[in-house]
């Protein structure tokens, strides 16, 4: 079985200055992160609302500190 997770960052060195969605698959074994952003927004809360337009009725898990800095929460 595979989990869809959707990670937001924020300006992540391939998209600076931007809010960058992906999706990460993760499995048992390991986890796959899709190198096509789902969504590139010029903020937090328009990338937040583009996320919930597309796939309704996630929720948010908060950052971890020990996530890399560019992360800023995840949804599932």
């Amino acid at each position: 079985m595979t989990l869809t997770m959707y990670v937001v960052t924020n300006n992540p060195s391939d998209f600076p200055d931007h809010v960058v969605v992906r999706k990460h698959y993760v499995g048992p074994v390991e986890r796959v992160v899709d190198p096509d952003p789902m969504i590139v927004a010029p903020e937090l809360d328009v990338a937040r609302e583009l996320l919930h337009a597309v796939v309704p009725g996630l929720h948010v898990i908060p950052r971890n500190r020990r996530d890399d800095p560019v992360i800023v929460e995840s949804w599932i």
